[in-house]
């Protein structure tokens, strides 16, 4: 009964190599025999982890809300202005300089697609809720029902670049009216 502690069986002394001999030698043999594993470890989380973070960043810079198009029946070869009501999330820049692509569907099914032009979204606090673009219909446009569409693109992180955010709902219906047609 009077032994001594650290001379028992039990005694840590002498004993290295063996991972769990002693608590702190446990630990530093682990260190020393996966540093680079942790290190290429840490090195890939601090890498990836930032860019799948930015590759799911999937929200737009705005929400369409709604949008009307004016005049109320416009006509063949007429011009058209199209007035988007928004919400602004957040602030993001076009995609790239042509970043929104424009079509109208016309009553026969015809898609009359147009030049693509630059954004002209803006954060509202500083211009307000509202997107205005104006386009000429075609001359060739089929009157009755319609549907005007738009896409507009946006880089908010560096993966957009190469997987930009596009805003393309709602789409827009109208009624083409006829040279011939009387409205209000």
């Amino acid at each position: 009964m009077g032994q001594n502690f650290w001379n028992s069986n039990r005694s840590y002394r002498g004993r290295t190599g063996c991972l769990g001999t002693h608590p702190h030698e446990g630990v530093l043999e682990m260190i020393k025999r996966h540093s680079n594993t942790m290190i290429a470890t840490f090195i890939a989380v601090g890498f990836f982890a930032p860019v799948l973070w930015m590759a799911l960043d999937r929200v737009p810079p705005y929400e369409r809300l709604s949008g009307t198009i004016k005049p109320d029946y416009p006509t063949p070869g007429s011009n058209i202005e199209i007035e988007w009501e928004i919400k602004t999330l957040r602030a993001c820049i076009p995609s790239a300089r042509l970043s929104v692509r424009r079509q109208i569907v016309d009553a026969k099914g015809t898609v009359w697609n147009f030049d693509p032009t630059t954004s002209v979204y803006y954060d509202e606090t500083t211009r307000g809720r509202q997107i205005n673009r104006s386009i000429s219909l075609p001359r060739g446009v089929a009157t009755g029902p319609a549907t005007y569409r738009s896409m507009a693109c946006f880089s908010c992180n560096p993966i957009h670049a190469l997987w930009p955010v596009c805003v393309d709902k709602p789409e827009i219906t109208f009624t083409i009216g006829s040279i011939n047609d009387q409205r209000p």
